[in-house]
């Protein structure tokens, strides 16, 4: 019986064999775990905008929070200036009611020794149930 050139040809072929199949499960395992799929809720129906209520504040109980719209605008302007544009982004997303979570002052310079003063009024979007 002839002896082959390559005696340790088929050991390493088995080792690459069994290399290349622990790599594939590693990968494969590894790759399965990493990719978590993340649940979300169906989006809700649009809401007429005319049916949106304005609170004076959060309620105690009993609502979702879906969201929030901040609003930058100058301090001459009157507060509810972009109030119907906020009402429309309310009514898109499916929110039942908003309130002012947040309105505080600030100021920004626009130009050379130019600085101008303005509000930032935060809204947030909540669906009553």
């Amino acid at each position: 019986m002839a002896k082959s050139k390559c005696s340790g040809e088929r050991f390493e072929r088995t080792n690459l064999n069994l290399v290349s199949v622990i790599c594939y499960l590693l990968f494969s395992l590894t790759g399965c775990a990493a990719h978590k799929q993340v649940t979300t809720q169906p989006p809700l129906p649009p809401t007429p905008e005319n049916a949106i209520r304005v609170l004076s504040g959060a309620p105690r109980f009993g609502y979702d929070k879906l969201g929030t719209v901040a609003i930058l605008q100058d301090a001459a302007e009157p507060a509810n200036r972009n109030f119907a544009s906020v009402r429309q982004i309310a009514a898109q997303s499916g929110a039942t009611a908003i309130f002012i979570q947040q309105e505080r002052p600030y100021s920004w310079r626009s130009g050379f020794n130019q600085c101008r003063r303005g509000r930032i009024i935060v809204y947030a979007l909540i669906r009553v149930r």
